[in-house]
């Protein structure tokens, strides 16, 4: 895909000029959301391997916005500064730590949870003295 930021530059250029354009014009502007539309199912089929009618709203919503976000920001990056703009293992390595750090986080989230249950369920309660 990185590939086609370089062949049809001209296109993605002119994407970026018509988003300014549709700031002034709510016809546009609702015309580019539903490209969007279209292009979250399409992103997510063809980065997910599957075909688009496989893709479930929660995918478009999750997945086809993940992967429309990730390439608006590439080509953000590409256009204005190729030879600094991420690879695609750039992507890849970058992509691996976040979800190596998420998953940390969950597992030290969830020890500390079990830990400070623990803690608690260990403590004598202590409760007031009747007065009779």
């Amino acid at each position: 895909m990185i590939e086609s930021f370089e062949t049809h530059r001209p296109l993605w250029v002119a994407s970026f000029e018509v988003f300014v354009q549709a700031q002034r014009s709510a016809e546009l502007r609702e015309q580019l959301a539903a490209g969007n539309e279209e292009a979250r199912f399409g992103l997510a089929a063809l980065l997910e391997g599957i075909d688009e009618h496989m893709v479930d709203e929660r995918a478009r919503r999750t997945v086809g916005s993940f992967y429309l976000a990730l390439m608006s920001g590439l080509v953000t990056q590409w256009l204005l500064d190729p030879q600094r703009a991420p690879s695609g293992g750039d992507l890849t390595e970058a992509l691996r730590t976040i979800v190596s750090s998420v998953h940390g986080t969950e597992e030290t989230a969830e020890r500390r949870n079990e830990s400070t249950k623990r803690r608690y369920c260990a403590m004598p309660t202590h409760r007031p003295r009747s007065r009779n």
